[in-house]
């Protein structure tokens, strides 16, 4: 008797606490098409290496979101998907805990519709003795198939990387040193990749205040095709993409 008569209260009590702690989560279980190529992508910087990706079903993607220590704006876009490439207190910075798809590894993961690899790297040229592990993400989304290197240090791809890192459009890569790949090093990464277009990213700037990287101008001196972009965002879609490698350079996220 005593457990028929708890037994109803308790079952109650156990879905409410699911439904509450999958409440967040339950409002972006809606599926979505795929997004449309002539559409492509809306691809923002928010400074550092956190950048959103939205495309034409008003799918956002949030990758590497920092906290106000770093000097940029706080990052945060409420997206359907946050990437994590790294536990660093400057790349993995969750405003809350719900709402949104989480990817915190390698291997594949599909999340929101799209199927996201993540591959496993080094934060140095030392095997991450020095500064750990990262990893880098690849997954296609409006028609362009895009990849974010994290803080990869390495100064040559592993055999694994060379084969996920293949056809890709546009790739993100830190070119700042210190505690990733510098100019040059970068520069010999993406002649291993290939891509059609390049978005520096972890590079020193007036903004920056918590280390004192590079800046992104011995990157740029390293290459002829260099698009400054007039704003933080810009559209691209596969009709769009240059016929020679071009680096991208989108303007600094406005400051506090």
């Amino acid at each position: 008797m005593t457990f028929l008569k708890y037994r109803r209260p308790l079952f109650l009590l156990m879905a409410a606490g699911l439904f509450l702690a999958a409440g967040g989560c339950f409002r972006r279980a809606t599926v979505r098409g795929p997004g449309d190529p002539d559409w492509g992508v809306r691809i923002t910087w928010h400074g550092h290496s956190c950048f959103s990706f939205e495309d034409s079903v008003g799918r956002l993607f949030q990758i590497d979101p920092f906290d106000e220590s770093i000097g940029y704006k706080l990052a945060w876009v409420e997206p359907d998907v946050v990437l994590i490439t790294h536990d660093h207190f400057d790349h993995s910075y969750l405003r809350h805990a719900a709402g949104f798809e989480l990817v915190t590894s390698t291997g594949v993961h599909v999340v929101s519709g799209i199927e996201v690899t993540g591959l496993p790297g080094y934060h140095d040229a030392e095997e991450g003795k020095k500064h750990g592990l990262s990893r880098a993400y690849v997954w296609e989304m409006g028609g362009l198939r895009l990849a974010h290197l994290g803080d990869i240090g390495q100064n040559v791809l592993t055999p694994e990387q060379r084969e996920g890192l293949q056809n890709i459009d546009i790739l993100f890569i830190p070119v700042g040193g210190k505690t990733t790949v510098d100019a040059p090093a970068a520069a010999r990464l993406i002649d291993e990749i290939h891509p059609r277009v390049v978005v520096p990213m972890h590079y020193g700037n007036e903004q920056v205040r918590f280390f004192e990287f590079e800046p992104v101008e011995n990157f740029l001196d390293l290459y002829e095709e260099v698009l400054p972009l007039p704003e933080t965002s810009f559209q691209m879609r596969r009709a769009n993409l240059p016929e020679k490698l071009t680096i991208y350079i989108p303007s600094l996220p406005p400051a506090e």
